[in-house]
């Protein structure tokens, strides 16, 4: 999954350290990562808070916004820890971009969930559109 993961990082991101982050196997657990935080976000905004005052943009876009920085966080934290632990050093510059990747797929994951997880609840449908 690292192989696979990396691929798809490194459409979009460049730098000097992807050989570092694909030999500490950082790809793999920063693609999961990017995946599941914003199923789960959208999981329990959907069927956990499946009311009906929680209809609109507020309590989707709270929902939005703390998995998205869930995500960006702990891709932007655990890998800069991981390098440290290696002996690599990196400016802290390269880690945030590599986080704000991560990030922008796991808004393509929230959105693509939006989409399927409000035809299967009750009072959410048109939440938040």
């Amino acid at each position: 999954m690292n192989g696979f993961f990396a691929k798809v990082i490194e459409l979009i991101y460049s730098s000097q350290m992807t050989n570092d982050l694909y030999d500490n196997n950082i790809y793999g657990v920063a693609g999961l990562l990017m995946i599941l935080i914003p199923i789960l976000g959208a999981a329990i905004f959907y069927f956990g808070f499946d009311k009906a005052r929680y209809v609109g943009w507020k309590a989707w876009g709270l929902s939005f916004l703390l998995s998205i920085l869930t995500c960006f966080l702990i891709c932007w934290l655990w890998p800069q820890s991981a390098m440290s632990k290696a002996g690599l050093d990196y400016a802290s510059s390269e880690y945030v971009y590599f986080s704000a990747i991560t990030s922008l797929y796991a808004v393509v994951v929230f959105m693509i969930c939006t989409f399927v997880f409000r035809f299967r609840t009750t009072n959410l449908l048109h939440s938040p559109f």
